[in-house]
């Protein structure tokens, strides 16, 4: 092994540009799949975790009008749903794991100090918080004290937050909601959320909906959010909601009018199966690449072979064998990618690393921030090496069979 690698030095000092070539061919493939899937990774885990900002496995749930007539009523008629209805979908569909009730109004004047804004206002629940991913980054989020007494709290988005506050401390600070004195009980924490029915959670403020029906006047919901116990009885769920409500709202069951459903386990799979499509072009692209590179090896070894073919005949006649040539120019081929594949990963690794830094704005929000899994750069090589063995072995077994006689006379 020595004596190889001695001559590897020697023959790399002798053609150090035909070398340096395969290097920048093997190094450059690997940089491109590299990259690629990393930038492919961080913008799947950005989409999927720009989704999840508004809740995973959750659905929510509208009130419509009939278009069936049933039991002697006739079409047309408006379902309204009430507070009570959230947990009445609990109490009898065991596969429903929680639900809220869900007031929205928008364009409520919200005063602090002398700063007023237009605020989107929420009425919710406790477990409004946990299904939508509303994490308090201060102080906490409505609790079931609050909805009993029906206190005068407000947990506010981070940018509302900003927009209010700026940079004072907003948790026990006092503001007026349509006129009404509200104690700020938390802040959200910030994340990512890329899809929405009712405009960014960033942007919102939340109270306990009990506060919402009497300061507002209102009966009727604008939604129920609920969550089953299970992404996977997401479809019976919507089955069984339908059976509950229909009964106490007399309408058909399969009236698909009188309820509309936003199942976001839906919009989970799809975005799933796109993601990983995106991720299985991207490794085609990346192996495309990689195969271009190993056939960059091959032309490059061929080239020398043929350049080299005295070199083999005299080599030859000094006493080394077809098995020695073959191993040469095996070896040769074999250290050249491992070395261009490994800058290729370090480089690109590092500009990954540095591309971990970049602020989470812009197109870097909802596509993500590139990131490297370790197994990228372990089967990267793997695959390198294996069309390195291709590349290098046909054009070794080449060298290996020429006639020495007919080397030497090689001009």
């Amino acid at each position: 092994m020595k004596k190889t690698f001695s001559h590897f030095l020697q023959d790399f000092r002798a053609y150090k540009i035909r070398f340096l070539l395969v290097l920048f061919g093997v190094g450059w493939g690997t940089i491109t799949i590299i990259l690629l899937m990393g930038f492919g990774v961080g913008m799947m885990m950005g989409v999927q975790e720009g989704m999840s900002g508004m809740g995973e496995h959750i659905a929510i749930l509208w009130a419509g009008q009939t278009s069936i007539p049933y039991e002697g009523l006739g079409i047309g008629r408006s379902i309204r749903f009430i507070p009570e209805d959230a947990e009445l979908l609990k109490e009898r569909i065991d596969i429903v794991d929680e639900t809220s009730p869900e007031y929205i109004a928008w364009g409520r004047p919200i005063r602090y100090e002398e700063k007023l804004r237009q605020a989107k206002v929420h009425g919710v629940n406790p477990t409004y918080g946990k299904m939508r991913n509303l994490m308090p980054e201060k102080g906490r989020f409505i609790n079931k004290l609050d909805i009993e007494q029906r206190r005068r709290v407000i947990f506010l988005g981070n940018e509302e937050k900003e927009k209010v506050f700026g940079e004072k401390k907003a948790v026990g600070e006092k503001v007026l909601l349509s006129g009404v004195p509200f104690t700020v009980i938390g802040v959200m924490k910030e994340k990512s959320q890329s899809s929405s029915y009712s405009g960014s959670d960033e942007q919102a403020s939340f109270i306990p909906y009990t506060t919402y029906k009497v300061i507002y006047g209102r009966r009727y919901l604008n939604d129920i959010v609920y969550r089953p116990i299970s992404p996977e009885l997401a479809e019976k769920a919507q089955e069984e909601v339908y059976a509950v409500l229909s009964k106490k709202y007399k309408f058909d069951p399969n009236d698909k009018e009188a309820l509309s459903f936003w199942d976001v386990t839906d919009t989970e799979e799809m975005i799933d199966k796109m993601t990983k499509g995106i991720e299985i072009f991207l490794a085609l692209v990346g192996a495309m690449t990689l195969l271009i590179a190993g056939a960059a090896v091959a032309n490059i070894m061929y080239f020398l072979v043929d350049e080299r073919t005295k070199e083999i005949g005299i080599k030859r006649s000094v006493g080394a064998s077809a098995k020695d040539i073959l191993g040469q120019f095996f070896f040769e081929s074999l250290l050249l990618s491992s070395i261009g594949g490994l800058v290729g990963i370090g480089f690109s690794s590092l500009i990954l690393y540095l591309c971990s830094f970049i602020p989470r704005t812009g197109m870097f929000e909802f596509f993500g921030t590139p990131k490297m899994s370790p197994e990228i750069p372990v089967v990267t090589f793997i695959i390198l090496l294996i069309i390195s063995f291709f590349a290098g072995y046909f054009p070794a077994k080449k060298a290996a069979s020429l006639n020495p006689v007919e080397c030497l006379r090689y001009e």
